[in-house]
């Protein structure tokens, strides 16, 4: 429950009302006194303060159903303004309501037009001409769905839009509502998340129209009701005596004001931006005096008319395929070799696709193949980037409707441009790898950061799963890499030690070949390509030499990684040939394996010291990664280094800075990475015929505090302190704001709502670049969330998208400020969804880390929303969703007892044991008391897996509602005897979820069960009874223990 939104700069409180009183505040507010029916299609009379009063503070507005002395219905309620007590022009306006859910009764709070207020016939005059806003107006019988509305000219127009949330359900609780109205815009939100905003209205009368911004230039008051619909507007029934009970209840109304700047504000453009076609023609639908399209052919009689800024097309019949309706506008003149792109935003009533095609004037002849565009229920923007082959004198647009349906088509926005195309730009240098090798991949990647680099190329990289050929999660790799195809590329670098993939090797490979640049592999050797590795040996070698001559060390010992792994054995080697070469017994020194991992060689530690280690003068460790867990151990022992004894790591991993001591170490030569990569692709025509070419990237040593080089003194700790708190501190937030993300997309069954969540969520990060690509249709890339800065979209569909984000040659333009793109495929184990992309000016370890963050999430996310999709796809076919819980996907107590009866009703079943079991889940409402509704959630969400995975196919889980759940199973033999061990396995499974990770919480459970031989005397509702009795004694026993 939200109980407060933040509002934006500026604004003031200029009053307010939270109901703190007995009565209702006559300085605010006046109870409005109407006869039934003063306002079409509502049949309750507004009767002063009898339905009304203030108490418990909130004020209640509690409608009433009674007779008049005929015996007929008579609908009592009431309605409160502000008119004439305060009044006022623009801020915003936030209420706290809770609705009443009753049928035929509509809740509302909105703003009326003082000045069209007529004192002598207690009317609004001409309404609308004078405008309305409608903050929220809720249906009882529809308690989950806000509808917020703009209401001008004359006669009546509307601009509107509603807010509707999965699991939201306006009469449970209490939900803010607000409207910010501003001189040129008015945005409507729901509990501080916007959901509509419009710009575009009118004061007009005939012939007759004021200056925009009229009407909504002018004072307002407030009014708040509950009104009675009549059977002719409303497909509910009447309110009955049943609903007396209900009540609209409002916590506070309170208006803020910002100091306003008067300035210039014009009315939109209208928003159709094609040209005139210059014919005559009676079905022409004229938009202004410049713009028109016309029936051609096909369904001569469908409604085309324009309402404002929609063109609404309604086919008057459905017939076969052939019968396409063609609405056009021609006259439009194309030039060979330019780009153009054409746009729309289409919604229909009924899902459905249409076709976008251009065609020649003079012979009918398709300019370019059209375009199959698939329009759903909410708006969404449609983008065709092209370049037309030949010149063309004129050329007509073309909507290519199938009479499929009679469902309207409603479009706007439709734009033809020229599009300018950037030739100046850099190319793509492509790196490709795996994120579980991040702390060198993340080097690697920011080696290639430099000026003379980014001048000419922007880095893009591509972070694979490291998985076996031949498999689908292959065939899926294979998909994210045909991406490249669709790039130009300066050069490919892969990273086949990483990937080991050989089936996505081959294809980079292939890819490379076929736009004929280099192919570099790293640590992977591959025919045709040029191979490359970094040189270990060197660097190692000058650590061990370092040790041994500077600091004396006599007595050496070391840990290695894995056992007979080439690159531990190589160091391992290294380490003994300069023993040796320095005259000591290298057989003396012990070589341990850390596995190249901290845990493990703290692990390795601990424990030789526990038996008795003699420390040697110095512990060479093959990693960073080893070493600070060989550190680690020690200090824990109180011994100090490098006093006590020396300690190396080597491959100058980040942790290894901000360790205590810091590491004395080897990194990686930067500026022979780029420059070697540059060589390769500045002289490609000479590289590209020499066979086997390779070369090497060395590492450097870092002489630092582990082996007494550097002292404490000589580091900058505050500094480092503040980098690692902010690093933290980010990780912390956004970890934060993409778990409250895919909270709130668990329940979606749409993409774009993804992109009002993403918004909210990523405000700590509005520098990247961001795009979010579904892949639909093969010719179609669904954009959830695409743009940089503040400015974000979302709700786009781009087709036939030449490269792999919209705005490719922007990102390449030199002064773009983005020099590196991340890349990452969204999927599922079976299919692949799309991608997303961010980019940066520069990359650190950490924004890479967020990149994969984000990437997770949204993947989460995507395949939640797709997983929704199926339920709700399922449920319209044959209504399953009716029988399951849509929060944990288990059955509900409808779909629980209509399979029970399956069970018992099988003569297979007939003998054995039905085993009923009643399941409360405990502390949820502590977890969502003090960690939030969402954790609750997540929480039911946890149990509910952990559940079905006991129960495997054996029976059926249920889940009736918070957080009580059941289940049923069929089997040979009692499990009463096994309950303790049933509980252990559910708690330890969802202990073990992943969404359970870092979780201040567990999930526990109490259980009761009841058994019976299934035969025709089986009593369910007697199990069941018996079930919750033995689980609610199960419970109490349970609070006993923990002393509750």
């Amino acid at each position: 429950m939200i109980n407060k939104i933040s509002l934006p700069d500026g604004y003031q409180v200029v009053w307010s009302d939270e109901f703190g009183n007995n009565t209702l505040d006559k300085t605010i507010w006046s109870a409005e006194e109407r006869r039934s029916g003063w306002i079409d299609g509502e049949c309750q009379e507004y009767c002063g303060e009898n339905c009304i009063s203030v108490k418990d503070g909130y004020l209640s507005i509690k409608p009433h159903l009674t007779t008049n002395n005929s015996g007929e219905p008579r609908y009592l309620s009431g309605r409160i303004s502000t008119l004439g007590k305060k009044d006022f022009t623009y801020g915003r306006i936030v209420a706290r309501m809770k609705i009443p859910k009753a049928k035929g009764l509509v809740s509302y709070i909105r703003l009326m037009p003082t000045e069209g207020y007529d004192k002598e016939t207690d009317n609004y005059k001409e309404f609308p001409l004078h405008g309305q806003i409608d903050l929220a107006e809720i249906s009882g019988s529809r308690p989950d769905e806000a509808v917020s509305r703009v209401i001008f000219g004359y006669p009546f127009t509307q601009r509107s839009g509603s807010y509707r949330r999965l699991n939201i359900d306006f009469s449970s609780e209490f939900h803010i509502f607000s409207c910010e109205w501003d001189q040129d815009e008015i945005i409507f939100a729901c509990d501080g998340k916007e959901y509509y905003r419009t710009s575009y209205w009118f004061a007009r009368s005939g012939e007759t129209e004021e200056p925009y911004p009229a009407p909504f230039n002018k004072p307002f008051h407030v009014a708040i009701g509950v009104s009675v619909s009549s059977d002719s507007v409303s497909n509910d029934s009447p309110a009955k005596s049943d609903d007396n009970d209900t009540e609209l209840l409002v916590d506070y109304v309170k208006v803020y004001q910002k100091h306003l700047h008067p300035r210039q504000v014009v009315r939109p453009a209208r928003i159709l931006t094609l040209d005139v076609d210059g014919t005559e023609n009676k079905s022409r639908i004229k938009n202004g005096d410049n713009n028109a399209f016309y029936v051609a052919e096909g369904d001569l009689n469908a409604n085309v008319c324009f309402m404002e800024d929609e063109l609404i097309i309604t086919p008057s019949f459905v017939a076969g395929s052939s019968d396409e309706t063609r609405l056009l506008q021609s006259g439009f003149p194309f030039k060979k070799d330019e780009t153009y792109e054409f746009s729309f935003d289409g919604r229909v009533d009924e899902e459905r696709t249409i076709k976008c095609q251009f065609e020649s004037d003079e012979d009918g002849k398709q300019i370019i193949e059209p375009y199959t565009t698939r329009l759903e229920q909410h708006w969404q923007k449609h983008r065709m980037l092209f370049k037309v082959p030949e010149d063309y004198k004129s050329a007509s647009v073309v909507f290519a409707i199938d009479p499929i349906s009679k469902a309207s088509i409603h479009i706007r926005n439709i734009s033809l441009k020229r599009r300018p195309m950037n030739e100046d730009r850099r190319k793509f240098i492509a790196v490709c790898g795996v994120w579980d090798d991040s702390d060198n991949y993340s080097l690697f990647l920011r080696a290639l950061q430099n000026e003379e680099l980014n001048r000419d190329y922007v880095i893009a990289s591509f972070t694979f799963t490291a998985t076996n050929s031949g498999t689908t999660q292959a065939e899926l790799e294979l998909e994210f890499a045909d991406l490249l195809t669709r790039m130009d590329l300066a050069a490919i670098i892969v990273f086949g030690e990483m990937i080991k993939t050989k089936d996505v090797i081959d294809r980079l490979s292939e890819i490379g070949h076929a736009k004929d640049i280099p192919v570099i592999t790293f640590q992977h050797k591959l025919k045709g390509c040029i191979n490359a590795d970094f040189e270990y040996a060197s660097g190692f070698r000058k650590v061990v030499e370092h040790v041994v001559e500077e600091h004396g060390a006599k007595r050496l010992d070391m840990f290695g990684g894995f056992e007979n792994n080439p690159f531990s054995e190589e160091r391992i080697r290294v380490f003994k040939e300069v023993l040796e070469e320095h005259g000591i017994d290298s057989s003396k020194s012990k070589i341990f394996h850390g596995d190249f991992w901290q845990a493990r060689a703290m692990e390795v530690m601990d424990d030789v010291l526990d038996k008795g280690y003699d420390l040697p003068d110095a512990i060479i460790c093959a990693n960073d990664s080893m070493a600070m867990g060989v550190c680690d151990s020690l200090r824990k022992r109180g011994y100090s280094i490098p006093e006590d004894v020396i300690v190396t790591g080597f491959d100058g991993i980040w942790q290894g800075q901000f360790h205590t001591p810091i590491l004395t170490t080897c990194e990686l030569d930067y500026p022979r990475i780029s420059e070697q990569i540059l060589l390769r692709i500045r002289e490609w025509d000479d590289y590209k015929n020499k066979a086997d070419d390779e070369f090497f990237i060395a590492y450097k040593p870092l002489f630092m505090q582990s082996c007494g080089c550097k002292v404490g003194s000589d580091f900058p700790w505050a500094k480092l302190v503040d980098v690692l708190t902010e690093e933290n501190q980010d990780s912390f937030r956004h970890m934060l704001e993409m778990g409250r993300f895919v909270s709130r997309m668990t329940s979606s069954d749409n993409l774009d709502d993804a992109a009002d969540n993403l918004r909210n969520s990523i405000w700590m990060w509005k520098s990247q670049y961001y795009f979010v690509g579904i892949n639909e249709q093969a010719d179609c890339c669904h954009s959830i969330f695409h743009g940089r800065g503040n400015r974000y979209s979302n709700a786009q569909k781009f087709y036939r998208m030449r490269y792999p984000i919209p705005d490719y040659d922007i990102i390449l333009k030199t002064d773009s400020n983005i020099n590196v793109l991340l890349f990452r495929q969204i999927r599922s184990d079976k299919q692949a969804f799309g991608y997303v992309v961010n980019g940066y000016n520069r990359i650190s370890l950490r924004s890479e880390q967020r990149f994969e963050e984000f990437g997770l999430f949204v993947n989460a996310a995507v395949n939640a929303v797709n997983n929704n999709r199926k339920l709700i796809t399922k449920y319209k076919a044959n209504e399953l969703l009716s029988e399951q819980d849509f929060l944990t996907g288990l059955y509900n107590r409808r779909g629980f007892f209509a399979l029970i009866n399956k069970m018992i009703n099988s003569p297979a079943n007939s003998g054995k044991i039905l085993s009923l079991f009643s399941i409360d889940m405990d502390r949820l409402k502590t977890i969502n008391d003090t960690y939030g509704h969402e954790n609750g959630d997540i929480a039911i969400q946890t149990l509910g897996r952990a559940i079905q995975k006991f129960v495997r196919d054996n029976g059926v889980a249920a889940r009736y509602g918070g957080d009580e759940f059941a289940v049923a199973i069929v089997s040979n033999a009692k499990l009463e005897d096994k309950v303790k061990d049933i509980r252990n396995e559910i708690e330890q499974s969802a202990d073990s979820d992943p969404a359970m990770t870092d979780k201040p919480f567990e999930v526990g459970v109490s259980i009761g069960i009841s058994e019976q031989t299934i035969d025709r005397s089986i009593d369910i509702e007697d199990m069941i009874l018996e079930a919750d009795s033995k689980m609610y004694a199960d419970k109490m026993a349970r609070k006993r223990i923990r002393g509750v």
